[in-house]
């Protein structure tokens, strides 16, 4: 599961829900998924002897994946000087896997047509607009954990009511918000009249509802039993495929609920047909060969925060596997080399490097995929990152696995799925995958097609094609 995406998008729905308002210098919130509590965030603010006002927003996630704990702990720092963005920075941790990004050198200019604010701005910008009784207002803002692509925020206010916060009746305005980093995503608060200070926050990606509420250090801290993660996110037809792991050719209908079905990939092994606005039909066929594009070489061979094919470990892993092998045997070889060196299959990862997991030898279908990738991209192998459903005995549910670009036999580079996750008996791969997103070309992905995944998952049907 990439849970790691759930945090983005947390971190970027509560450092703008945090930007609103007449800041204190800390701030706690209490963090629930489905009514079920699974974590807490805090903000502080601090100034240096130079007067850089740092934002630093920190989200520690406790939650259970089929029983087992993950934890996974995100913090970005917003360095703002005189109205003027300085740096941001980014480190996210699971297990004994970390991460971080820098963010220094703010563009001349930002890449938005709205006003762009620092944080301290939005509290003078969003008060003002409460006093002068507007029921609207956008801007723009940075955040670290999506670097300087400015993150547009529009709000409307939706009208008064008295909640109960922290305990305690407070007079709010509801209001809902868009980000345009989670288009077709909108975000309910609860803010206060007075001074725009987030109440309550509630973000429903599919069948999960996150909500994020104020209160106080001892209650946001104190102990509980972590919400259930999977427990959403999974599909049952009412008709199973029978031994899904030897499925060399699949047709299915998938269709939705509540809402029309957005293009799924026609690339790979899959094709896709669609029938009506929320039906189509998917072929996925293992001996579909699928042209990757002139751009295949120079878009998937380099590096990213996840993927370092330079990483020395990486390319000592991948030379391990180099034999007198054609073009499509040696990346199958580099799927088994990968599904046997990680011997810890563990789901306590939250979404680990290829660095990481070659060190650690341990993750789930994340960790299996981004090492597969960055070993093809050392052997000069163009690869990248697919998300999407497996069939897993019965259910549908989330998962992650490789494209390696390929030669045919005739010259060209096709795609070739494979999935280190889970291996299939007679060949690199099976059927029974659903692709539904291909991640940005540096392998980052970003919140985007996290918010695609989950919300298509809470209304998504799958049978087999009649």
């Amino acid at each position: 599961m990439r849970t790691t995406r759930f945090g983005v998008a947390m971190v970027i729905l509560l450092a703008v829900s945090a930007a609103a308002g007449a800041s204190p210098s800390e701030r706690w919130y209490l963090i629930t998924l489905d009514g079920a509590r699974a974590g807490h965030a805090v903000q502080r603010d601090h100034t240096d002897a130079d007067g850089h006002l740092t934002h630093e927003n920190r989200f520690a996630f406790t939650l259970t994946r089929l029983g087992q704990t993950l934890e996974l702990a995100l913090t970005t720092f917003v360095t703002e000087h005189e109205g003027e963005y300085v740096s941001m920075r980014f480190v996210e941790s699971s297990g004994p896997a970390g991460r971080e990004q820098t963010h220094d050198a703010p563009p001349e200019h930002a890449d938005t047509t709205l006003e762009l604010l620092t944080p301290s701005e939005v509290d003078v910008f969003v008060a003002d607009h409460l006093e002068r009784g507007r029921d609207s207002w956008s801007y723009a803002i940075y955040n670290a954990s999506s670097g300087w692509t400015p993150v547009e925020v529009t709000t409307r206010v939706l009208g008064e009511t008295i909640a109960t916060i922290g305990g305690a009746e407070r007079a709010a305005l509801r209001t809902e918000s868009t980000l345009s980093v989670m288009p077709g995503v909108t975000t309910e608060e609860l803010i206060d009249p007075a001074t725009g200070e987030s109440l309550r926050s509630t973000l429903a990606l599919g069948a999960m509802e996150f909500v994020v509420e104020l209160t106080d250090e001892a209650v946001a801290t104190s102990d509980f039993e972590p919400a259930e993660l999977m427990a959403g996110t999974l599909i049952t037809p009412r008709t199973p495929i029978d031994q899904p792991r030897w499925a060399e050719r699949l047709e299915l209908i998938v269709s939705t609920t509540g809402g029309p079905l957005p293009d799924l990939l026609n690339e790979g092994v899959q094709r896709f047909e669609r029938l009506d606005e929320s039906r189509a039909r998917l072929t996925i066929d293992l001996d579909r060969r699928q042209p990757a594009g002139d751009d295949a070489r120079e878009a998937f061979l380099g590096r990213s925060s996840l993927v370092d094919p330079e990483d020395p470990v990486i390319q000592q892993l991948a030379e391990s596997t180099r034999a007198d092998l054609d073009p499509l045997a040696w990346p199958v070889a580099m799927t088994h080399f990968v599904a046997d060196h990680i011997d810890d299959k563990s789901l306590s990862y939250g979404f680990a490097s290829a660095s990481d997991a070659a060190r650690a030898r341990a993750g789930d279908c994340t960790e299996h995929a981004a090492l597969l990738v960055a070993m093809l991209r050392a052997s000069d192998i163009p690869a990248r990152l697919v998300s999407g459903l497996v069939d897993a005995g019965g259910v549908w549910g989330f998962h992650m696995w490789a494209q390696a670009a390929v030669d045919d036999g005739d010259g060209r580079l096709v795609w070739r799925d494979l999935d280190p996750a889970i291996p299939a008996p007679p060949r690199w791969f099976d059927a029974a995958h659903i692709a539904i997103n291909v991640l940005e070309q540096d392998g980052d992905g970003g919140v985007n097609e996290l918010v695609r995944m989950v919300e298509l998952i809470g209304r998504l049907e799958i049978e087999p094609a009649p």
